[in-house]
């Protein structure tokens, strides 16, 4: 049996009404237009009309949005109702590891602040932040997106590593790192106006550029080094050749993290644009058919959810750190522990999953590790 054509699209359908019509005014004229003619005469036509035909778009995009999004929530409930448990895991997780944050820093900050202690002021940032990821990745696998959640994973994974690098690094490698947002800000400010020009909305002034050209050279001067590099910063805690760039990988290894690096390399793969077949995807591993997928998948939670886990883990754990005790080391041990069992009840529940419904399991070589697989190694000390 032959395939039935595909539909066309309504706004193909505009587009061929719109030529149609253009052809129309030609013959009523009793002119054969060439294809210069007929492209230019369409493109006056859209220019004249853009903003009534933008409107009819809208208009006709409505019914199709509605039921865009009554999918969507049946879909959210779908996926809910399958990885509750694992979910609500992660998401109790994420709630003691907030928890002890806040009461951590606000029990001790007035006496950083006496203090100056610029390792504290870091590590507290370092793990908002990680707890903000955290919560970034969940939304994203709630939503349906396992392949966007092992992306902010990689975010969490930096933000951890370097977390850990700090804690254990000396004083001054905190301050250093608080730092560097000045050179971050200013070399920003020098290719905004290389790219917009100056004068441009998105320029910067003469008087801003200098201002922050000063304080750059203040802290060079008080540092005795540059600090334009991405992680030139962390130099002194590293044990590198003088004139070797300093990269991420450094700080990753020097915390013991470097079992992370394959995922972390995987997880890059969809924040770049290079090559990925469709169905290496994670939204794909439970998938019968190969298809492109655009949209949500209730498939390929574990990975991401065992790796947030983990890390938001560890940035707790060097806050932690700032002040150990033998009551903070509790803490640590009840919160690693927690975090390990993540992959577990994520295991579990994407087998009663695929038991339930007849799905297909887990391709060999969709993931770097088998489903479930413990990754790296949950020490939160270098």
């Amino acid at each position: 049996m032959a395939k039935r054509k595909p539909k066309p699209s309504w706004l193909h359908k505009m587009g061929d009404d719109l030529v149609a019509a253009v052809m129309t005014s030609f013959a009523e004229a009793g002119v054969t237009p060439t294809e210069n003619e007929l492209a230019e005469r369409t493109r006056q036509v859209v220019v004249k009309s853009v903003d009534e035909f933008v409107e009819v778009l809208i208009a006709a995009h409505d019914t199709h949005i509605v039921g865009t999004r009554k999918d969507e929530r049946r879909f959210q409930r779908r996926n809910e109702k399958r990885w509750k448990p694992a979910f609500a895991a992660l998401e109790a997780l994420w709630c003691i590891c907030s928890e002890v944050g806040g009461e951590f820093n606000s029990h001790h900050r007035p006496e950083a602040v006496e203090l100056q202690d610029y390792r504290f002021e870091a590590l507290t940032t370092l793990h908002a932040r990680s707890l903000l990821v955290a919560r970034e990745a969940l939304a994203l696998m709630r939503q349906g997106y396992a392949d966007g959640a092992l992306a902010r994973w990689r975010t969490l994974h930096e933000v951890s590593a370097i977390a850990l690098f700090i804690q254990v690094a000396e004083p001054d490698v905190a301050l250093r790192y608080l730092a560097s947002f000045r050179f971050q800000g200013y070399r920003a400010a020098l290719q905004i106006d290389e790219i917009f020009g100056k004068g441009s909305r998105e320029s910067f002034t003469d008087e801003e550029l200098a201002e922050m050209r000063v304080a750059c050279e203040r802290l060079e001067a008080q540092f005795g080094a540059k600090l334009g590099d991405d992680y030139e910063w962390a130099r002194p805690g590293l044990s590198l050749p003088p004139k070797a760039k300093v990269t991420f990988r450094h700080i990753e290894t020097a915390v013991g993290l470097t079992g992370f690096r394959p995922y972390y390399r995987w997880a890059s793969q969809h924040n770049h644009g290079g090559y990925r077949p469709p169905h290496q995807g994670l939204g794909m591993v439970e998938a019968r058919t190969p298809m492109l997928l655009i949209g949500p998948s209730d498939s390929g939670m574990i990975d991401p959810l065992q790796l947030v886990a983990l890390s938001l883990a560890k940035a707790t754990a060097a806050l932690l750190l700032w002040r150990a005790s033998a009551g903070i080391g509790i803490q640590i041990a009840i919160i690693d522990r927690f975090a390990t069992r993540v992959a577990p009840i994520a295991l579990q529940t994407e087998r009663e999953g695929i038991a339930q419904g007849g799905r297909r399991g887990r391709r060999s070589g969709a993931t770097p590790a088998g489903s479930g697989q413990s990754v790296g190694d949950n020490s939160t000390s270098a």
